[in-house]
This record gives structure tokens, C-alpha cells and sequence, in this order.
């Protein structure tokens, strides 16, 4: 991924490319009650994976990052394992998704 997708950092922590903040906008506001997106990490024995829930409700040790109408939930240990992470959103012919690159 190009460093110039991700100009719309939502903190040093977080970078989030413009096709996926789209995305996720969209998909919070299907759901009326939705705050915005929550980011998550599961651990399994060799790796850890990352992926995306509508936040409903605020948790006592969230950090709420907000950007261009993306409200982006994150507790304070998934926080800490996924620091620098850039999230970004990619079409091809096998299909679309979101793609999480870990800093080295």
C-alpha cells in the first residue's frame, strides 16, 4: 500500500485510507443505532487477527478517533497491539475487502 493513500490519518496510531473510511461510514449508517465502528483484535495461538464491529455503546477505556464523519472506536489494549496499523479498503476480480498492514 502507498504511504499516499493514507493521508487522512486519524492519529499517528491509526491510518485509515480514504476508500475505507468510506466504507465504513456507510456501513455505520445502515444501522440507526450505531455510533460508529469498532476495531477489534483476537488472538489466536500464532497470530493476531483485526476486524470491525458496529459500536452500539462506549466502553470506559475507549479512544474515539473522528475524521471526515468516521467515528472509530478502540479500546485501550487493542490499541496497544495494532499502533500503526493502516487500514485500507481494495477491489479486485477475486472480490473486496478490507486490508490491515501491520508496521514491520
Amino acid at each position: 500500500m502507498s504511504d499516499k493513500k493514507f493521508q487522512h490519518q486519524l492519529s499517528d496510531e491509526i491510518r485509515v485510507s480514504h476508500m475505507a473510511a468510506k466504507q465504513l461510514r456507510q456501513i455505520a449508517e445502515q444501522d440507526p443505532d450505531c455510533l460508529g465502528v469498532r476495531l477489534y483484535t483476537a488472538a489466536t495461538t500464532s497470530t493476531i487477527g483485526t476486524g470491525f464491529t458496529l459500536a452500539r455503546e462506549t466502553h470506559e477505556y475507549d479512544t474515539v478517533y473522528e475524521k471526515n464523519g468516521l467515528k472509530l472506536y478502540i479500546d485501550c489494549i487493542t490499541l496497544s497491539l495494532i499502533r500503526g496499523i493502516q487500514i485500507d479498503f481494495v477491489s479486485t476480480s477475486q472480490g473486496s475487502g478490507f486490508l490491515f498492514k501491520q508496521p514491520e
